[in-house]
C-alpha cells in the first residue's frame, strides 16, 4: 500500500491524528526512523495541497498544543481530519467500506482535543490489554440527529475484549 493511501487509511478509522501518531500507526518502508518520518510529512504536505482551484485538499492540518503541557515549545504539532474531498476520495477509492469516514473540514481546536484524548485512551487501554493476552475490539456507531434545526453527529465507540 502507498504512503498517502496508508495515511488516508488511519484517517479513515480515527477522525483525527497527529503528525507523531501517523509516525507509529503508519508502516515503515523506508531504511530508517528520520526517512520514514520525513516521508510521512511530505505524503501529509502533498494530500493537503492537492487542491481543485479554491478548494480544500484532501486533508486539513491544524496546529495542536498538547494543553496539559506548560511550556508549548515542549509538545506542540499538528492534528490532521479529512476535508470534504478527502472523504470522496476514500469512499471512491474503496478505503472506507464501513462509512467510518467523517469530514473534519470545519471541526474546532476543542473537538480535535477531545478525539485526539479518546484515542490515547482507546490506544493505552489496547496495550495493557495486549500485555495480558486479551484483544480490544473497538465498534464505532455515527449517528446522526436533528436538534433545533441543526443535524448533529453522535459517535458512540463500543468495545468490547476478547
Amino acid at each position: 500500500m502507498g504512503l498517502s493511501k496508508a495515511i488516508l487509511s488511519v484517517l479513515v478509522n480515527r477522525f483525527c491524528v497527529r503528525t507523531t501518531d501517523l509516525y507509529r500507526l503508519v508502516p515503515q518502508t523506508a531504511a530508517n526512523q528520520e526517512d520514514h518520518e520525513r516521508q510521512i510529512r511530505a505524503a501529509v504536505k502533498r494530500l493537503r495541497d492537492h487542491k481543485a482551484g479554491n478548494d480544500w485538499g484532501y486533508i486539513r492540518s491544524v496546529p495542536w498544543t498538547d494543553p496539559t503541557v506548560e511550556s508549548k515549545f515542549i509538545y506542540s504539532c499538528h492534528a490532521h481530519v479529512l476535508t470534504n474531498r478527502g472523504v470522496q476520495l476514500v469512499r471512491s477509492h474503496d478505503l472506507d467500506l464501513q462509512n467510518n469516514a467523517k469530514s473534519g473540514q470545519e471541526i474546532s481546536p476543542d473537538h480535535i482535543d477531545h478525539e485526539i484524548r479518546i484515542y490515547e485512551f482507546l490506544d493505552t487501554l489496547e496495550a495493557r490489554l495486549q500485555k495480558e493476552g486479551l484483544e480490544l475490539i473497538v465498534f464505532q456507531i455515527n449517528l446522526q440527529k436533528l436538534y433545533r434545526g441543526h443535524n448533529i453527529r453522535l459517535d458512540h465507540r463500543l468495545c468490547h475484549v476478547r
